[in-house]
């Protein structure tokens, strides 16, 4: 599905077709994929890529001077009659890139493990990006199909992933007409900060943000020339922990959410730093938003990168609607 996926396709010019890797499921399971077949999930994944490790395997040199790097995104993967799959992502890669709308396209094979106690629904996922190279994770399915969990099993790539299944209707901004609870982790580029190199993992240091979001689908956003027609507001509070500061914080801004339940987000806080864009997906009966931050950066090589290596996760109080 996803992680390495989008990587490839953003190291094209450096990375090689990679060689297939079969697996043969053992005769004794017996099939499971009834839980998850003809459902979308949306998906979230922070993670990290090892660049020398990645690359290592297929006698690869690495881009200069990076080592270990973060990861994260946000997507949708629908899992098809006959063991195929489809996915699209947003990828997020500190020090590489960000590459939006990746699509991904593979196989799957879950069966249940009788070897375990409780037995578990559990198989593989091999996709393939635009430059066919292959990505292989190991694969989950909770009893009743509702979530996912994956991990790749790719060298260097230290990344897992929750898929929940995704709202089944038409969504609108109604749709996440409610209060959430906003819970982050993840890394800002540390020239923007100033940091030292000592307190860097790969050019980032860390942050992580707790609070809450209210969302007004009927109000009018002003002063955001970026704002689409029918976009709505919200009013947002959170405690950021960034890099050992401790930031109180206060932001509005607007949104919109499309009929197929993803959306686009800009947040103007209190602080001064520059407006924050966020790409949205709408987790089933909106109760969950995962989201995940697109700014970037121009570095003196010519290089555009990711600003923040960001994904969040808006969970609904259950006191939403009042």
């Amino acid at each position: 599905m996803r992680f390495r996926n989008g990587l490839t396709f953003l190291l094209l010019a450096i990375a090689a077709p990679l060689a297939s890797m079969a697996t043969e499921r053992p005769s004794s399971w017996s099939d499971c994929s009834y839980l998850v077949v003809n459902q979308t999930y949306g998906n979230q994944f922070n993670g990290f890529l090892n660049v020398p490790a990645y690359f290592r395997p297929f006698g690869i040199t690495p881009p200069p001077g990076l080592g270990v790097v973060p990861n994260g995104g946000l997507g949708t993967m629908k899992f098809l009659p006959d063991g195929k799959m489809t996915n699209t992502e947003t990828l997020s890669i500190g020090m590489i890139g960000l590459q939006r709308d990746l699509p991904i396209k593979g196989t799957y094979s879950v069966a249940w493990d009788t070897d375990r106690s409780p037995i578990v629904c559990s198989g593989t996922v091999q996709g393939f990006d635009p430059s066919g190279t292959q990505y292989n994770f190991a694969m989950e399915v909770s009893n009743d199909g509702g979530t996912v969990n994956l991990i790749h099993t790719d060298p260097g790539l230290i990344v897992s992933v929750l898929m929940s299944r995704m709202h089944t209707g038409r969504c609108s901004n109604d749709t996440i007409n409610a209060n959430y609870a906003v819970n982050g982790q993840g890394w800002v580029l540390g020239a923007i900060l100033g940091a030292q190199p000592a307190e860097e993992l790969g050019g980032y240091v860390p942050g992580s943000a707790v609070g809450s979001i209210r969302f007004h689908p009927y109000a009018s956003p002003s002063g955001f020339s970026d704002a689409p027609a029918g976009a709505g507001t919200f009013d947002w509070w959170d405690t950021l922990a960034l890099n050992g500061m401790i930031i109180p914080r206060v932001a509005t801004g607007w949104y919109k959410i499309n009929p197929d339940c993803t959306g686009m987000m800009t947040k103007r806080d209190n602080t001064g730093a520059p407006d924050s864009h966020l790409e949205l997906l709408v987790g089933k009966d909106g109760g969950m938003v995962y989201n995940v931050t697109l700014d970037t950066v121009t570095i003196p090589n010519g290089m555009t990168i990711p600003a923040h290596v960001l994904a969040m996760t808006f969970d609904r109080m259950n006191d939403s609607r009042r």
